[in-house]
């Protein structure tokens, strides 16, 4: 009776061992499948000093309600990914086509491969800080930038700068030279350290540069605006692509959809972003605004970094840290 009282324990036990196991395991199924979605692998350092490449970080997904408030960092498709070249993505056809011209950025085919077109789910993911959210004015004058003429604090201002006044790009670059810290607000760090690239809204009409930019209004769902031929180049993207409309800038008037229009009332929200490591960012100063639609979510954390050029006690500070 002993004997059969004990196996029939022993059985009970082990049934509701495995009875927990396989319920432990399926919720870690359902936790790795739910995490997975909303992983996110950080490949550069564009987003240096807060985001270093190697950075595994966790992004909460916004639904039907965009809540973003500036210096959120936020997860995004690239606005100019619509159209890409087939066998060389990392050259952008759209500014290969306002550089060069439509003649050029067609026989680039031939190198690159054809054109093709790409839904929004289907473009890069990059990852910026938001400075100026729908109907700010947004300003970089040569102390950093501004939002309603007011002065806009982000890690940007402290910087890890070379004593000759180069900016790393990477965490490799930090770990071989060692690289101080250094605060700097003025204009001459930024011509010594940013390499030469175009700049938005890449027309001559606009001389604008990292340390003069703007002041330009970011479109705001139903703010109308008056049209010319001088502001019709900073919104000429937002109108022609982005809300899918024909647009002609002619002797005789700025035309949408075929009539001639003095205004525009802009159909969704847009945002302005920049990287921390402004100098190596490809960023709204490149590329001009980024359209709501376009947005995944918020970085929340950091779970971990699986770079090998972190010392051990630098990986460990990173674990589970939270993203500001």
């Amino acid at each position: 009776m002993l004997w059969s009282d004990s196996i029939r324990t022993v059985g009970k036990t082990l049934y509701r061992t495995v009875i927990y196991t396989v319920y432990f395991l399926a919720f870690c199924v359902v936790m790795f499948l739910f995490f997975k979605s909303n992983l996110f692998y950080i490949p550069s350092g564009s987003m240096m000093n807060t985001l270093f490449e190697g950075d595994v970080i966790y992004v909460s997904r916004f639904g039907d309600n965009y809540n973003i408030a500036r210096n959120d960092i936020l997860i995004f498709h690239y606005p100019l990914d619509d159209t890409v070249y087939r066998d060389n993505r990392m050259v952008n056809y759209y500014l290969n086509f306002l550089k060069s011209g439509f003649t050029k950025a067609l026989s680039d085919t031939l190198v690159y491969g054809q054109r093709i077109c790409l839904s929004v789910d289907q473009r890069q993911i990059y990852i910026k800080r938001c400075v100026a959210l729908p109907g700010d004015t947004f300003e970089m004058r040569l102390c950093g930038p501004f939002v309603n003429s007011k002065k806009l604090i982000t890690p940007s201002d402290k910087i890890i700068l070379h004593k000759e006044g180069y900016q790393p790009r990477s965490q490799r670059e930090i770990k071989h030279r060692q690289y101080p810290y250094s605060d700097h607000s003025d204009s001459t760090y930024w011509k010594r350290a940013v390499e030469y690239r175009p700049i938005f809204p890449l027309n001559q009409l606009y001389r604008w540069n990292h340390d003069v930019f703007g002041p330009m209004v970011v479109p705001r769902e139903g703010l109308t605006i008056e049209l010319d031929y001088a502001n019709i180049w900073l919104y000429k993207r937002v109108i022609e692509v982005y809300e899918n409309n024909t647009l002609e800038i002619r002797s005789d008037g700025i035309f949408i959809n075929h009539q001639k229009r003095l205004s525009y009332t802009f159909q969704q929200n847009y945002y302005f972003m920049l990287g921390d490591n402004r100098p190596h960012s490809s960023d709204s100063m490149l590329w001009g605004f980024l359209p709501e639609n376009h947005i995944i979510g918020k970085a929340r954390m950091v779970l971990c970094s699986v770079n090998f050029f972190y010392e051990q006690f630098e990986i460990e500070n990173r674990l589970l840290m939270k993203i500001q």
